[in-house]
Formats: C-alpha cells, sequence, structure tokens
C-alpha cells in the first residue's frame, strides 16, 4: 500500500472546514442575531443549498459547534431517501428527542415517536397532528424562553409532506423568535415538479429565508483541502488535477485524493471514484456495503449481519474495515454512510437479481429485530416483489404512520395496500381487513392530509364497494363519511348524500353510525331554517347517544335543541348552548366542544352581540387547537371573532389573530377558508386597502353561491357595494342585491339590514334622476321586508334597530331631505354599543347633513359640526379608517372648519396663487366650473351662497381672460391649473 494509502486509511476528509470564509460569516451573524434575543415575534430560516458533496454539512456541523458554544440549545434530524414510505417525520423524532433531552423531559412511548405495530389499532383522530404540533412547539416555547435554540435538517430534499406541513407551521408560529431554523438541500436534484418547490415558494412568501448557495471551491482552496486530507503538502500539479476533476467538489475530491495510484490514471466521476476505492476492499466488506446500501440509516449491526449472514468474527472484521476506511461511520452504536452519496453508488451497482434477493434479505432481518420500522420494511417487500407480505406491512405502515399524525405518509401506504389488494390471493387475511375497511381507512387519512379530492374518491369507492356486498351499514357509514369530506372538499351534494345515507343505514340496532349521521342531518335541517323537524331529530340523536354511552353525541343534541329560538334571541336557549358548552370543554370532547362554540358564537354574532364573540375566541380557539380542529372549525370560530371585532373597533387585535391565522395555515387553505374573513376584508376595506381583499370577496361570493358556507352573502354583498362605490369593481346593480336578500330569515336581520343600509347610501340616485324614486321604492321594500322579519324575533337586537333606522336616514338624504338629528340618534346607538367606527361616520354624517341643512352659515351649526367632525377625525386617524378620514378633511376643508388638533391633522389651507393669479377657493370653484355646475350647485358644495358664487366665477372669468365658463375650463385644461 502506497504512503498516501496509509496516510488516508484513517482519514478521508478533512477535520476542519476549508474555504467558505464569507459563507460562515454570513450564518455566523444569522446566529448571533438569535443568540442576541431575535429579530421579531416568528423564528428566522436558514436555507443552505448546493450540490450533492458539496459541503452543506459541514457548514451546517460548524454552525452548530458555534451554537453550542455560545450556549444555544441545538437539535438535528436528517431526512431520509424515500423517508415517507420509510419512517415519516423521522427528522422530526430526532430534533423532538433532542429537544425533550434538552428540556429534561422523559416522554413515554405512547406520546412520543414511537410507531404502532399492530394493524387492528384504531385509525387516530385528528388530534394527532395537532398533539405533534403541540408538542413541538411548547418545547420550542419552553426552551427559547431559556436562550437560542437552533433546528436543523438535513436534506430537505427527501422530507416528507408531513415533515415539510410541521415545518411550515411552525416557521410561521408566534412567540419564537429566539429559534433558528436551519435546513439543507441538494440544489442540483430540484426539477419543476420537486414537492420541495411549493414548499420553498411558501417559505419565501411568509419567512423570508436567508439563503446560503454553496459554489464550488476554487483550486487555491483546493489546496488547502488536499493538505488537510493528506496531512502535508500537495504538489501543485497534483492538485490542479484534482480541482479540475472534482470540479471544485469536496467531497469528490476527497474521494480521490483516497485513491491509491498515478494521478494520470484517476477515474472519472464521483461513481468511478467510489468504486475504485473499494477495490481494495475484500468479499465480505464489499457484501456488508451492498446489503447496507438497502437499508434506511441509521443501520442496526443486528439488522445488518442477519441480512449479511456473516458469522459474527467475520462481520466485524468486514465493519473494521469499512470504518476504517471511512465507508461508514459509527454513531450512536448504529452505522452511518459516510456521505450519501456512497450509499447510492453501491445502491445503483446492484443488479436487478441481485437487489431483489439483497431486499427480501433486509427486509426479513428488519421483521426480526426492528419489527418497529414497518414503513420500510413494507417498501423493502415491495421492492423485492413479495406482494404478499407488501400487502400486509403497508397495512401495518399506514395504521402506524397515522397514530403519529403523518397523515400523508399512510394515505401512501394505503394506496400502496389499495394496488396490490387484486394482485394477491386472500387478500383480507394478509392485510387483516377488507378492502372496503382499507378505502374508508385510506379515505379518512387523505380527509386528514386535506387532499380532500381524493378522500371524496375513496369514499365514493366505498361506497359503491358496499353496495355491492349489499351492507347497508358499511354504505351508510361510507356515505356518511363523504357527505363530510365532500364539506371540506367544497365541492356539491352532501345534501344528496347525507339524505341517501339516512335511507340506507339502518335505524336498528342503534349504532355509533346511524347517531352522528342523524346529527349531521339533524344539523343540516337546522342551518336550512327546518327548526321544528331539526328539534324533534335532534331529541332522537341525544336519546340514542344516551343509549350508546356517547356523551360528546349527547351533549352536541342538547345544545342545539332550540338552536333557532337561540337565532331569535332566546335568552332561554342561548344559556342552554353556554351551558352545554361547558359541559363539552369539561369532557374535552374535541367535536362536541368546537362545534358548539362555533355555532354559540354565530349566534351571538347574528344578534349583534359583539364582545361576547370576541370574549369567546381565546378559550375556544385554544380548544379547537389542543383538539386538532385548528385549521376548520377553529377558523370558523376565529371568523366569527373577526366580524364582531370591526364594528367594535378593535381592529389592531383583528390584525393579530389574522397574523397568527397565517402562521397556522398554508396560502392554499386560507384561499380554502377565504369566506371565514370577512371580518377582516371589511376592515381592510374600511383602511382603504381596497386593491387587497377584491379576491377575498370575489371568493367568499363563489363560496357562498356554491353552498358552502350559508347565509355570508350578505357581508360580502355589504363589501362588495363599498369596492364598487370606490370604483374598484364593476357597478353592482339593485336587482343584485335583491337576488341577495330573496331567501332572507330572521336570523339573518342584522347582517341583511347592513347590507340594505349600505346599499341606501351607494345605489340611490339622487332626488331628480330618473332612476330615484324606482330605487327609493325598492329600498323601502327591503326595509318593509326586514321589519317584518325582525318581528320574527324574541328580542329585536338595537343594533339591528340602528341599522334599519340608517338605512331609512339615508333614504331620507337620497332624496335632498337631510336629517341631522337622525344622524344624532344612529351617535348615540352606536356610541352606547361601542361600535367606534360606525359612531365616527355617523358623526361625519351629522356634521355633512348639519352643514347642508343650514347652508353652512350659522355659527352654532358650524361649531356643532367642527366638533362632530374632529372627534370623528380622531376616531379615523386611531383606527387607520383612511377614506373616512380624508372625507372628513375634505368636508372641513370645503366647509372652510379648522379642526381640534388634538389628534387631528389640520385641514389643508391653500395659500399659494396660480399663474392666473387664482386664489385657492378660486381653484375650488373653477373645479365644479369644469365639471359644469350651476352657481347654486357650487355653493351648496362649498357651504356659500349662490352670490357669493357668482362673485367667484365672475372674477376667475377676469382673471382668466375668458368670455364664458366654457372657455374658461378649457384654458384651465390647458394649463393644468385643475
Amino acid at each position: 500500500m502506497s504512503a498516501i494509502m496509509e496516510t488516508v486509511s484513517k482519514r478521508v476528509s478533512s477535520e476542519h472546514i476549508v474555504g467558505r470564509a464569507a459563507e460562515l460569516a454570513r450564518g455566523a451573524a444569522i446566529l448571533e442575531q438569535v443568540l442576541d434575543g431575535g429579530l421579531g415575534r416568528s423564528p428566522q430560516v436558514l436555507l443552505v443549498s448546493g450540490e450533492a458533496g458539496i459541503g452543506k454539512t459541514r457548514l451546517l456541523e460548524e454552525l452548530l459547534h458555534r451554537a453550542a458554544a455560545a450556549d444555544a440549545i441545538a437539535a438535528c434530524g436528517h431526512c431520509l431517501e424515500h423517508g415517507g414510505e420509510i419512517r415519516p417525520l423521522t427528522a422530526v423524532a430526532d430534533i423532538l428527542d433532542d429537544l425533550g433531552r434538552a428540556a429534561s423531559l422523559h416522554h413515554p412511548p405512547d406520546q412520543g415517536m414511537e410507531l404502532a405495530t399492530s394493524a387492528a389499532d384504531p385509525l387516530p383522530p385528528a388530534e394527532a397532528v395537532a398533539r405533534l404540533f403541540d408538542r413541538a412547539r411548547s418545547l420550542l416555547r419552553e426552551l427559547s424562553a431559556r436562550g437560542a435554540v437552533v433546528v436543523a435538517i438535513e436534506d430537505l430534499h427527501w422530507s416528507d409532506r408531513s415533515t415539510r406541513r410541521l415545518l411550515t407551521e411552525l416557521v410561521r408560529a408566534r412567540g419564537l423568535d429566539r429559534v433558528l431554523f436551519i435546513g439543507t438541500y441538494r440544489s442540483d436534484e430540484l426539477h419543476r415538479r420537486h414537492p420541495l418547490i411549493p414548499f420553498l415558494a411558501d417559505l419565501e412568501q411568509t419567512a423570508r429565508p436567508e439563503r446560503i448557495e454553496l459554489a464550488p471551491l476554487n483550486e487555491k482552496e483546493m489546496v488547502e483541502l488536499a493538505a488537510a486530507v493528506l496531512g502535508r503538502p500537495v504538489a501543485e500539479g497534483r492538485s490542479r488535477d484534482i480541482a479540475r476533476r472534482s470540479g471544485g467538489n469536496p467531497f469528490y475530491a476527497e474521494e480521490l485524493l483516497a485513491v491509491d495510484g498515478d494521478a494520470d490514471r484517476l477515474p472519472t466521476g464521483v461513481r468511478h471514484v467510489v468504486l475504485a476505492r473499494s477495490q481494495s476492499l475484500d468479499a465480505d466488506a464489499l457484501s456488508c456495503l451492498r446489503v447496507a446500501s438497502t437499508l434506511a440509516q441509521p443501520i442496526d449491526p443486528a439488522v445488518l449481519r442477519e441480512a449479511v449472514g456473516l458469522e459474527i468474527s467475520r462481520f466485524g472484521s468486514a465493519i473494521d474495515a469499512l470504518c476504517r476506511q471511512r465507508f461508514l461511520t459509527e454513531h450512536h452504536s448504529a452505522y452511518r454512510f459516510r456521505h450519501d452519496l456512497v450509499r447510492e453508488v453501491f445502491l445503483a451497482e446492484l443488479l436487478p437479481g441481485e437487489r431483489t434477493e439483497l431486499f427480501a434479505r433486509a427486509a426479513r432481518a428488519l421483521e426480526a429485530y426492528q419489527p418497529e420500522r414497518l414503513g420500510e420494511i413494507a417498501r423493502l417487500h415491495a421492492e423485492a416483489a413479495q406482494l404478499p407480505d407488501a400487502l400486509r406491512t403497508s397495512v401495518q405502515a399506514a395504521a402506524a404512520a397515522a397514530s403519529i399524525g403523518a397523515s400523508a405518509e399512510a394515505g401512501e401506504h394505503y394506496g400502496r395496500a389499495i394496488d396490490l389488494w387484486h394482485r394477491v390471493g386472500d387478500p383480507r387475511d394478509r392485510a387483516g381487513l377488507s378492502r372496503l375497511q382499507l378505502l374508508r381507512r385510506a379515505g379518512e387519512v387523505a380527509d386528514l392530509a386535506r387532499d380532500f379530492d381524493v378522500a371524496v374518491e375513496l369514499a365514493k369507492q366505498a361506497a359503491a364497494e358496499a353496495r355491492e356486498l349489499d351492507d347497508p351499514f358499511e354504505e351508510g357509514a361510507a356515505l356518511f363519511e363523504l357527505s363530510g369530506y365532500l364539506w371540506n372538499a367544497s365541492r356539491p351534494g352532501m345534501e344528496e348524500t347525507i339524505e341517501r345515507a339516512m335511507e340506507v343505514l339502518p335505524r336498528e340496532p342503534v349504532t355509533m353510525e346511524r347517531a352522528r349521521l342523524e346529527l349531521r342531518s339533524a344539523m343540516n335541517s337546522l342551518f336550512a331554517g327546518e327548526t321544528t323537524k331539526a328539534d324533534v331529530a335532534l331529541e332522537s340523536v341525544a336519546d340514542m347517544a344516551t343509549q350508546l354511552g356517547d356523551r360528546g353525541i349527547e351533549v352536541t343534541a342538547r345544545a342545539h335543541i332550540g338552536y333557532g329560538r337561540a337565532l331569535l334571541g332566546d335568552d332561554g336557549a342561548l344559556q342552554n348552548l353556554h351551558d352545554q358548552l361547558q359541559l363539552a370543554w369539561a369532557l374535552d370532547d374535541g367535536p362536541a366542544g368546537t362545534v358548539i362554540a362555533v355555532n354559540l358564537s354565530h349566534a351571538l354574532l347574528q344578534l349583534g352581540r359583539f364582545s361576547e364573540v370576541a370574549d369567546l375566541l381565546t378559550e375556544g380557539a385554544a380548544f379547537a387547537d389542543r383538539h386538532g380542529f385548528g385549521p376548520t372549525r377553529g377558523v370558523i370560530l376565529e371568523g366569527n371573532a373577526l366580524q364582531a371585532l370591526e364594528p367594535l373597533g378593535r381592529w389592531d387585535q383583528a390584525e393579530a389573530i389574522m397574523a397568527e391565522i397565517g402562521g397556522r395555515l398554508s396560502a392554499e387553505t386560507m384561499h380554502r377558508w377565504a369566506s371565514a374573513f370577512l371580518g377582516w376584508t371589511q376592515i381592510q376595506v374600511n383602511r382603504g386597502h381596497h386593491a387587497e381583499v377584491v379576491s377575498n370577496y370575489r371568493r367568499g361570493l363563489e363560496m357562498a353561491e356554491t353552498g358552502y358556507y350559508d347565509g355570508d352573502d350578505f357581508p360580502i354583498g355589504t363589501g362588495l357595494l363599498e369596492l364598487a362605490a370606490a370604483g374598484l369593481i364593476e357597478p353592482i346593480a339593485i336587482n343584485t342585491v335583491e337576488g341577495w336578500l330573496h331567501h332572507l330569515r330572521a336570523e339573518d336581520s342584522l347582517m341583511a339590514a347592513r347590507l340594505v343600509a349600505t346599499a341606501a347610501r351607494h345605489l340611490v340616485p339622487p332626488a331628480g334622476s330618473d332612476d330615484h324614486e324606482a330605487a327609493v321604492e325598492t329600498v323601502t321594500g327591503w326595509i318593509d321586508r326586514l321589519e317584518r322579519s325582525a318581528d320574527e324575533l324574541v328580542v329585536v337586537p338595537p343594533v339591528l334597530a340602528a341599522w334599519l333606522d340608517q338605512a331609512g336616514t339615508e333614504l331620507a338624504e337620497a332624496s335632498g331631505n337631510p336629517a341631522p338629528d337622525r344622524w344624532a340618534g344612529l351617535v348615540s346607538i352606536w356610541d352606547e354599543h361601542e361600535c367606534r367606527f360606525f359612531a365616527a361616520e355617523a358623526r361625519y354624517r351629522q356634521a355633512d347633513s348639519l352643514l347642508r341643512a343650514g347652508g353652512g352659515r350659522s355659527a352654532a351649526d358650524r361649531a356643532n359640526a367642527t366638533a362632530l367632525l374632529s372627534q370623528a377625525h380622531r376616531t379615523a386617524a386611531d383606527l387607520g379608517a383612511e377614506p373616512l378620514r380624508l372625507s372628513i378633511d375634505d368636508l372641513a376643508r370645503r366647509a372652510r372648519l379648522r379642526l381640534e388638533e388634538d389628534g387631528c391633522d389640520k385641514p389643508p389651507v391653500r395659500t399659494e396663487t396660480s399663474p392666473f393669479g387664482l386664489t385657492g377657493r378660486e381653484l375650488e370653484v373653477l373645479n365644479l366650473v369644469n365639471e359644469g355646475r350651476s352657481n347654486g350647485e357650487i355653493g351648496d358644495a362649498l357651504f356659500i351662497s349662490t352670490k357669493t358664487a357668482s362673485v367667484h366665477v365672475s372674477n376667475i372669468l377676469r382673471k382668466l381672460g375668458a368670455a364664458n365658463r366654457i372657455e374658461a375650463a378649457a384654458i384651465a385644461r390647458r394649463h393644468q391649473l385643475l
């Protein structure tokens, strides 16, 4: 053996990082920010990318070493090739173990990341995902409260969907400002359909990560690397040749340096170099390498020895040789390849027949020594074409993955099992369940993974399978599940599916499936307004649940008996909802506690009890998150709160809620739930951020019209009217509003009344217009219809009465009858109910009406208007309601009012003159002349007399040298005076 090989037999790679000074400095600077306390409420993210072997791991190790030296807590996880199939969430499990040790926490196996091994294990509830996220977030919050935390994940290009989903939620989580996430990935493997691409794009939008792209080393750095590997200087020609052949890739260069022989005879390509270096190995060592390449890392020695089939002494000698020459490394009593490229080389070298045999031997060895690695076992059996065993272990692996919340990966295993079903003899005995059960389980995990369309198709297959088997119980159960998946997928047919299930599923004997189905059917009747029918059905459901001993279904049913009365303001029915909600929370029943909270908040919102809706949010949202309903019912609960916070003027709180939602949900999910954020979109409209919400309203209207959300067309319509008035969308016809109001129900009166008041403001043309009388008649009819609808309420909410009064006031104003006294009454009502924005708008309208009613000349009216506008201005400025603030400023300028300076800007006063010597007031008159206004109309607009307006016009004509108004307007346009 040559001197070179004698040196590198002990060390193939450099003991310290070579080059990368700039990259290390940048990474260290980001680390320093986290050590100093972070930059905000969210974690920081650093992505390290480059081709395979370029040194990503070495850079990461150096950063982790520096973090540990600075007393930061560091955790690292590794993604595996085919990791979703082999062991989903492997990297997350590694990280949680590291964090758990750092926090001195001890988690028993059923709370940790151990995979279930029994196919008979029941499918986990949605809480499995929530528990996983909560555990990770809680550990990070606990540890980051003590100091900086660095979480690293290697090889993100191999990450499974569940890992990416968890990371997406964690990097958006608030309160983790002292956490740094570092991810590495091979940039050369990211083809345009690679699953990591959308994940990286989402990160760019939400976390704005720092990036370090590792380029190849230059020739000077290669000289340094070679000297570090060999332990002595290298001839310049030799290092130049290494640099040329390796392309500056450190791993490739280290492998070239480890090959014995003349530089001129060095092989080309990583594969050839690794194989050349392995020529010195004996048959036992090569056999170990080939078998090891089929196994996921870390590799248990007992598994490897069993699969290779060597007796202990020969196996030990072979492993010693592999570790000595750095093909393998030992870590925590297990083995890893020095680099994944080495494993990939030997795996690719396996011949087809050899490959099948080695995969089969590896599967048997794992079943003997590590039977918990079900995903890996299932994949190996499939690769070895051992179809019966592949079916059996795929079903087991799916149940195991689902038990830790890896729903997407469970779906992959169930999908393989479904594909194998008809290719295996006695598949039911092999799988331990029927094909129907397999389809239903696959549908459930697809739904949990948010693959809603896949879940729908699987449920349809399950229902068809049950129908062929003439099994009404199974068919009814499958149809029940299908109805839920249809709703989640925002696809039509939910009601018809429930009706079909009710026909199919027998009432006797009483089953849990029948109870759940009847509950869903009753709730559909309830929300369709069939309250009497619903109450009878709910009584029956409660009795069935009592027989079955299911307190959750019983509480849910009893909570909604009389819910129709609660929507009408019946205090007894509302109190029943409150009481049953507390009971559901005490039972810690996730489905019951979330659905009751959502519907109670909805009822309170419809009754204008906005503060109570907001107060319910904190505990209700925490409960929903804990039970895995955060992305569904939790979002609806938050959406109700957003609609309550808008009139209350608690817009900063609403903004914080939206930021929190954005931290939990992907862009796709937020788009799917667009209708839940109507309160926030209305706040955005109030703030003048119109362009940001046009798509939200259109998406919400689409969802409302398809029946995905019921009753939301009123607030959507209100927002669309505001957008149309601002010129952001096409004008809305009065007939369109009539269509929205066609299915008006008493419980929707409040939202409908606001819509009508908004329509009265924007859709009724001024008196004297051709369509004025018809529009007034239409809106008056709407008000009458709403008043009749309100008569059905047990108690008419004051907020509803206020909106009806405001609609009538808008009609009076549009008819040319200023109504300052009516606006004053509305100011009092909105103030009394703490509706700050509505009160500010009413003050502005009262001041405008007051000035128009008296011509703006009464000193008392002007003083009153000044006080009203000043207070409204302060509120608008505080809320950031820019359109209202600008309207107030404009009215104050036109009326020559100087607002109180406490918290508001002075109205602009023009002191400059134009080239023609026009004053600021004359320029205002000139603009109105250009619009074709008469002297009387100019006087009304500027709160001056007709005679004063005439004097201004005469002065303008004289100064411009114009013979008439038309010529004056032309001169003004030509000289850009307008």
